[in-house]
């Protein structure tokens, strides 16, 4: 879950104390499309923005849209999406 500010926060759980880290975009990206030492994806599927407000629902599929949107713009190089044909593999240890 994403909180865009305290308020949405609260809508969860409105506890005094309560302790919280920032992330970001890629934060969020980088949770969800690395792969384990066997080579598996996240088994995340996505994120959710302020889920009791807003509900925004980003999947792995938006991120990784996303990343190549902004790779693409830099003039970089877009891999292909984990899973994809011609995604890197990497073989799973026994």
């Amino acid at each position: 879950m994403a909180f865009t500010d305290w308020t949405e926060l609260k809508r969860w759980r409105d506890e005094e104390n309560q302790q919280t880290f920032a992330m970001n975009f890629d934060d969020y990206a980088g949770m969800l499309l690395r792969k384990d030492a066997q080579g598996n994806i996240s088994p995340a599927l996505g994120f959710v923005i302020n889920p009791f407000g807003g509900n925004i629902v980003v999947t792995r599929e938006m991120v990784a849209s996303m990343i190549a949107a902004k790779l693409k713009a830099a003039g970089r190089p877009v891999p292909p999406a984990p899973g994809t044909p011609g995604a890197p593999t990497q073989p799973k240890q026994q």
